[in-house]
């Protein structure tokens, strides 16, 4: 969270010297953001806290890799990079059978445009996973 934190104080500070006019504004609104940012932060934390994995299972390419650090999870994936260019550790045909047999997870996630739409139907269907 402390990118999107950073982010919005950079945005606050471009706008202040685009328009020092109105800084009082744009430092108001970066303040009340920064404070939704914050709670949201601890709602996430109080989650993982409570839970009783701390491993995420995707199914596609893994863009979420501040995340899962930034929270004390872990995750396995097919795909080694969120590149377009990354094939599979299983070459071009997927992986998510390969995947399944390494995890004991239920559920896998994925992005909802992945170009492996097939994976949430196989898996559920031939597996019994909540995609």
């Amino acid at each position: 969270m402390q990118n999107a934190v950073q982010m919005v104080r950079n945005i606050e500070d471009a706008f202040c010297k685009a328009d020092p006019e109105h800084k009082e504004v744009y430092q108001a609104n970066a303040e009340a953001y920064i404070e939704k940012l914050n709670a949201l932060d601890a709602e996430l934390k109080e989650i993982v806290s409570e839970g009783s994995r701390r491993d995420i299972v995707f199914g596609g390419r893994f863009a979420y890799g501040y995340f899962i650090h930034g929270y004390g999870l872990e995750y396995e994936s097919v795909y080694d990079s969120c590149s377009a260019d990354t094939e599979t550790e299983y070459g071009a045909d997927g992986g998510c059978d390969q995947l399944h047999e390494r995890t004991p997870c239920k559920s896998i996630f994925y992005m909802k445009n992945s170009q492996r739409r097939m994976w949430p139907e196989r898996l559920q269907t031939q597996q019994g996973r909540r995609c």
